[in-house]
């Protein structure tokens, strides 16, 4: 098969470890089976799924200078329901609760056969990765369960590579994919195109990741993110997107686009956010009023953030919080520093964040008064102390200023669930698939945290079976 640009369609745009090298030269004349667009932790997935089904002409191309992607700077959660690790924890699950928590917190908005086909596939992903002798290191909530895995996302990523290079997979960096090539005569994608060479693939997986980056894209879908910061992969561009509606394909879920919560002012890092207020924390306007329930999954609470005066808000805690805190992995870091508002009274932490120091003490008070009648307080339990509440009373306090941050898109291209790209009619485009942050349609109006690694993993899964059965019956 060579590539004729006459019987062509052309989609188009307008670490610690071993790295790749960067693309050189021209291609060698082969036909890949499969060539994998972007090399995050759905790209590199696939390819070693795919060279374990028995593909042996694998090509992952990467537009950035390292590998990784967005998944290499997360913070390495993975949502599994009914692990061993769960029941050593006593923790009870089961996949038939993780499938209603995925529909309840996407607000039924989901395609209900990609969760489906999430939960059939996750653990057995889950466990796949485990035999790579990569574990998590503990348990993290997720929509109030004990089911985010909290792995070492530089060591998931680089156990991936690690893997696919011993496979024989041709990882190339530097590489940015700028067009698909799709054959007329065959009615298929048949290759893709660089900015340096060609390659001719008998199937083509765009793992792109979002478009976190792409400010004409995110004004396009909800204004309002422009003005929200973002610690996504500089490689977050919405290429794969961009390409696959020049084919034709539909997109899902980009009603939905919403940032997460909570980040201290200017983040860089996933190491920024704090989870303080799923540990006891309140959150509060500018005026020191509560707007909202502290135990809603963070894109939630910052889509209330967002609703706020000014977008501002400040998580307000005590000593006996800060010291739970503190404890947790995701939030060991971010006490290097002492929060801005600092006090032995509430008065004086509220006076150093410009805040009415009578209206926050009345706050706290009402919210204190609840929680000691043993109410709700307007809130669901907290990640700690066996999911019962905490008075905040025990000096010194701390008003702590976040917003929310921009850490994926969650939406994008539309699959099916054997991870095939769909067009707006239904329609599989053929010899394209997709997976990971380039989808869209698995979450909904909302996401369980931990469920982004896992569907970048799951849905890798899928479409690495679904691509080696394909080419099988080619």
């Amino acid at each position: 098969m060579s590539l004729h640009r006459r019987d062509l369609i052309i989609g188009t745009l307008a670490a610690p470890f071993v790295l790749p090298s960067p693309v050189r030269g021209r291609p060698d004349g082969k036909i890949y089976d499969l060539v994998v667009v972007g090399a995050g932790a759905a790209g590199l997935t696939t390819a070693c799924l795919a060279a374990e089904y028995g593909l042996r002409r694998i090509l992952v191309l990467e537009s950035e200078p390292l590998i990784g992607g967005s998944s290499i700077i997360s913070g390495g959660f993975w949502a599994v329901s009914g692990t061993e690790l769960q029941k050593e924890r006593g923790v009870i699950d089961s996949d038939e609760a993780f499938y209603e928590d995925i529909l309840a917190v996407g607000a039924h908005k989901n395609d209900e056969r990609l969760v489906r086909a999430f939960i059939r596939e996750n653990r057995r992903q889950y466990e796949w990765m485990l035999g790579q002798g990569v574990a998590p290191q503990t348990l993290a909530p997720g929509s109030g369960t004990l089911r985010a895995h909290v792995f070492d996302a530089k060591k998931l990523v680089s156990r991936l590579y690690r893997r696919a290079a011993s496979s024989g997979v041709d990882v190339r960096v530097g590489a940015r994919v700028r067009e698909l090539f799709f054959e007329r005569s065959r009615n298929r994608v048949v290759g893709v195109r660089t900015d340096r060479a060609a390659y001719a693939a008998r199937a083509v997986l765009l793992a792109t990741g979002g478009f976190s980056r792409n400010t004409a894209l995110l004004e396009k879908y909800s204004p309002r993110m422009r003005f929200v910061s973002t610690i996504a992969a500089q490689g977050s561009r919405g290429d794969g997107i961009l390409m696959a509606q020049a084919l034709g394909a539909e997109l899902a879920d980009m009603e939905w686009l919403e940032a997460s919560y909570a980040f201290i002012q200017n983040p860089t890092t996933i190491h920024d956010m704090t989870f303080v207020n799923y540990h006891g924390g309140i959150i509060v306007n500018k005026f020191g009023r509560r707007f909202v329930d502290e135990s809603l999954p963070y894109k939630l609470i910052a889509k209330a953030v967002l609703q706020q005066s000014d977008a501002k808000s400040f998580i307000v805690f005590d000593e006996r919080i800060r010291g739970i805190s503190e404890r947790q992995p995701m939030d060991r870091r971010r006490w290097d520093v002492v929060p801005l508002g600092t006090g032995r009274t509430l008065a004086e932490a509220a006076n150093q964040c410009s805040i009415d120091p009578a209206a926050l003490q009345e706050t706290v008070e009402a919210y204190n008064k609840a929680v000691a009648r043993g109410e709700d307080a307007g809130r669901g339990s907290v990640a700690v102390n066996n999911g019962r509440l905490l008075t905040i009373d025990r000096p010194p306090f701390y008003v702590l200023p976040v917003s929310p941050c921009l850490l994926g898109t969650y939406c994008g291209i539309k699959i099916n669930d054997r991870a095939r790209v769909l067009t707006a009619q239904g329609d599989e485009i053929k010899g394209l698939w997709a997976a990971g942050e380039v989808t869209g349609g698995f979450h909904g109006a909302s996401f369980i945290m931990g469920t982004a690694l896992g569907k970048a993993q799951t849905f890798a899964r899928i479409a690495a079976q679904d691509i080696a059965r394909s080419l099988g019956e080619a």
